[in-house]
């Protein structure tokens, strides 16, 4: 590991004429920022399709890729579709921020013109036999537009359940809308390969994330009932969220299933050392999508919060043991020793859960924002952090630092100000600390770096709004001077 730094912003908030951020000419330019100002590493949430509020970290599948990022002006150039059908999008979309459901309308749209164009070729069909999650994906799509939800519990019985051997009829009956997701998917897949070999090329890794749980509504379940803590009619007999504490007095509930541990660890074990076969191919492919990954609420694999599946709040709960330190020998057999994992292990941790992140050698995480509380002692206090880290000025749940700052009290404030120490400008004194800090690696928001407020946020935890996970940029906001002296900055604190 190298000491570097690097910015957090989602594909979705980037600039373009199709509506939302994709990964087409914008994404490259916003690369080569990345490599003129120095910067070696782009954070982004998963890429995975979203589900309910648009979140990324609910997904239908959380192995396939969100049909929002593929580019339109990719797939003309490729010769799937003409400069006339991009003129036919449709009506002017927002730029400030991402009308989902209006530009995934218009986006299908275009995509369905591109994929009768589409003649399989070689790379698609070999995209198709290796890709093992993608079949069941695509049958879960197609029954839950066929049935008018994505509670699968709630399908024609012997739909309810994935088996191959009785879908032979439907598959046939669906062929040509099976292949289009299929289609979607190999673009998909293309078109962030391109991207991602843009930035590799320009010295920029990308920076991935993989949520510890996985939706109840999604084709990871309904295809893999057996590895999931639910009864025989397939409901939820407990679920996942974490208890009470000073931010929440009901505690979180999440509402995902729960892994049924043993399970899992045996599951594909066939004679192999490793087991955790679904988990494995989870994180192998995670990797294949990016250079870096940070493991959402890391805490869980040393212990989770499981609730009754009938409960109301997340009160009534009980600590169950996770498979600890046995994952993450099985990771390093199945991909080895050297691949870049970080652990999210922000709220309520425990001794035990420091040991295993200690033990595995994992760069745990470090916000800037959470350092103020008057304790001198406080483990985000940079001076308190080891370089064995990463330090964020706010991740994508915080508020901006400009917005965070102005929600201060005077006390909060003065601690503040008596840390990063100066005159002038606290904005540019706090990313100072950020970039100055022992940790190995320095993230900031791009929100950040601009000096925008709370209306730039771009996630409130624990609330559905249109406003969350919508915001964009514009080109016209990137004050050059201000990454000049970003640059200079790295290179003093030894990140350039």
């Amino acid at each position: 590991m190298k000491r570097s730094a690097g910015i957090f912003l989602h594909i979705t908030s980037l600039p373009g004429s199709f509506g939302v951020g994709d990964f087409g000419y914008e994404a490259r330019k916003f690369v080569d920022l990345l490599e003129r100002t120095g910067v070696k590493i782009w954070q982004i949430c998963p890429i995975c399709p979203t589900a309910y509020g648009n979140s990324p970290y609910s997904t239908p599948c959380s192995n396939a890729g969100n049909p929002l990022l593929i580019s339109p002006e990719l797939l003309r150039d490729w010769g799937y579709l003409k400069d006339d059908d991009l003129k036919e999008f449709g009506e002017r979309l927002p730029e400030e921020y991402v009308d989902f459901n209006r530009s995934f309308e218009l986006k299908d749209r275009l995509i369905r013109k591109a994929f009768e164009n589409f003649m399989p070729n070689e790379y698609y069909n070999k995209f198709c036999e290796t890709e093992t999650w993608l079949d069941s994906y695509i049958m879960f799509l197609s029954l839950s537009k066929k049935f008018g939800t994505v509670n699968w519990s709630k399908w024609e019985k012997k739909y309810a359940s994935y088996n191959k051997n009785a879908l032979v009829k439907y598959i046939k009956d669906n062929k040509k809308e099976l292949d289009y997701y299929r289609f979607r998917q190999f673009i998909f897949h293309s078109q962030w390969f391109d991207l991602k070999k843009y930035a590799n090329e320009r010295g920029v890794r990308i920076f991935g994330d993989v949520p510890y749980y996985v939706s109840y509504e999604s084709s990871d379940v309904w295809s893999n009932q057996n590895l999931f803590e639910l009864d025989s009619s397939g409901n939820m007999i407990r679920v996942g969220g974490v208890p009470p504490d000073y931010f929440s007095k009901d505690g979180q509930l999440w509402g995902t299933p729960l892994y049924r541990w043993d399970r899992i660890r045996e599951n594909g074990n066939g004679g192999r050392r490793s087991g955790y076969e679904w988990w494995m191919n989870r994180m192998k492919r995670a990797f294949f999508y990016n250079d870096m990954v940070r493991i959402d609420h890391f805490r869980a694999f040393e212990s989770y919060w499981a609730v009754d599946g009938k409960a109301q709040t997340a009160k009534e709960g009980v600590w169950k043991k996770g498979p600890g330190s046995d994952f993450f020998r099985a990771i390093r057999e199945n991909l080895g020793s050297d691949i870049e994992l970080i652990a999210e292990d922000l709220g309520l941790i425990t001794q035990e859960v420091n040991e295993l992140r200690d033990r595995e050698n994992l760069c745990g995480m470090k916000v800037f924002q959470f350092a103020f509380d008057g304790n001198k002692d406080n483990y985000y206090l940079p001076y308190n952090c080891t370089q064995k880290s990463v330090m964020y000025s706010g991740t994508h749940d915080n508020d901006t630092i400009m917005g965070w700052y102005g929600s201060l009290d005077e006390w909060a404030k003065k601690r503040v100000d008596d840390y990063v120490g100066g005159d002038g400008d606290i904005l540019r004194r706090i990313i100072r600390e950020v970039l100055a800090s022992p940790s190995v690696y320095a993230i900031l928001q791009l929100v950040d770096i601009l000096g925008f407020g709370s209306d730039a946020r771009f996630n409130v935890p624990g609330t559905v709004d249109d406003r969350n996970w919508s915001w964009r940029f514009k080109w016209e906001w990137i004050n050059e001077s201000v990454f000049d002296d970003f640059k200079k900055m790295l290179t003093v604190f030894g990140r350039g």
